[in-house]
This record gives structure tokens, sequence and C-alpha cells, in this order.
């Protein structure tokens, strides 16, 4: 006699997970620095400690908009918040590939920080322990190790584009793969139990 599935078990629930997974891997995007920072340096002849003091708009905008993206996840959903931050981020990269001076750099970096923080656990960690009913902890556990696997694949992939072709290469072939894969995981992948389960809570 066949095994019937665990009652709690919703493959609903673990497509948002997943979705959750990719979004944090967004947050690699904040290593590529350190992949790129030696051609950015002979590009414009800027001393390191000038390259490295680009953390500082990118640390700015994270603290100041860490509550707005709170809110705004109460407000609009995840889902908007998401899609919106994957947008910003697509566009903040091209921005990087792009800039022409110091303060184009820092100015990018601190829409960077925004987009970091709209992509982070506050807006994932709010609907994935939506989904998660039971199993909360381990399911967040799980959903935040794509920050851990985007910190390694971004630097890997951002120096072997930039050796190959040119560190704005690098942060162009970035923005298109956030614009190609992030974007939509937001926009489609992303749902709250309510709207998906038609008003009652989904576990997993």
């Amino acid at each position: 006699m066949a095994t019937a599935r665990p009652r709690n078990f919703d493959t609903r629930a673990a497509g948002v997970l997943v979705a959750c997974f990719v979004c944090q891997a967004g947050l690699g995007c904040g290593y590529v620095f350190a992949a790129v920072l030696k051609h950015v340096v002979a590009d414009f002849e800027w001393s390191r400690t000038a390259f490295s003091m680009a953390t500082v708009p990118l640390l700015l905008a994270m603290g100041v908009s860490a509550p707005l993206v709170g809110r705004a996840v109460e407000r609009y959903g995840a889902r908007a918040v998401l899609t919106a931050a994957a947008l910003l981020l697509a566009a903040a990269l091209a921005a990087f590939a792009r800039v022409d001076s110091l303060a184009s750099f820092y100015a990018a970096s601190f829409a960077l920080g925004v987009a970091l923080t709209g992509l982070g656990d506050v807006a994932v960690g709010a609907v994935a322990a939506r989904w998660a009913g039971r199993r909360r902890g381990l399911a967040l556990a799980l959903v935040f190790c794509g920050s851990n696997a985007g910190g390694a694949l971004v630097p890997l992939f951002s120096e072997t584009v930039a050796a190959q072709t040119s560190w704005r290469g690098a942060f162009a072939a970035l923005a298109a793969v956030s614009l190609a894969v992030i974007v939509p995981v937001a926009a489609f992948g992303i749902r709250e139990p309510e709207a998906a389960a038609g008003g009652s809570p989904a576990g997993t």
C-alpha cells in the first residue's frame, strides 16, 4: 500500500522557499568589490583606500533602508518589495559598469546597498516564515544559505569575467544575470500563503 504524503507538506511552499533562496543569493553581489578591485584601481588610478570607501555609502544605505523595507513589506507585500529590489540590483550593477568618477562609484554603491537590503533577511524572512509552518527554523536556515551561495559564486564569476573582458563587463554580466534570473523569480515565485491558498495559511 502506498504511503500517504504528510498532510503538512505543500509543494507550493517548497517553491516559494526556493524562490526566497534565489533572492537571498542576490546578496552575493555585495562581495563583487574584492573581485574587481585591482582592475578598477588600475583603470582609474585610484588609491585602494578611496576604492574601499565605497563600503561607507553601501553600509549607510543598508542601515537607513532596513526599517523602510520592513514597512514596505507590511504595506505592499514581500513579492512587490523583492521584485523592486531585484530591479534596483540590476540597475545598480549596470550603473557600476558605466561609472566615470569616484562620486558616481559611490552613488552606485549607495543604490546597491538599498537593493541588497530589499533582497535581504527582512523581506525574505517575512515571507519564508509565513510558509514554513512548524519547521520554520529549518526553513529559514536553508533559505538564508542563499546568501552564502551567492557570496561564493559572485566573486568567482566576477573575477573570471573581468579577466576575460573587463571589470565593466563583470558588472554588466552580473546585471544581466540579476535581470534574467532574480527579477522573474521574485516576481513569479514569491507568493503570500493567504493569496495562494485561498485564505488559509500553508505549511511545509
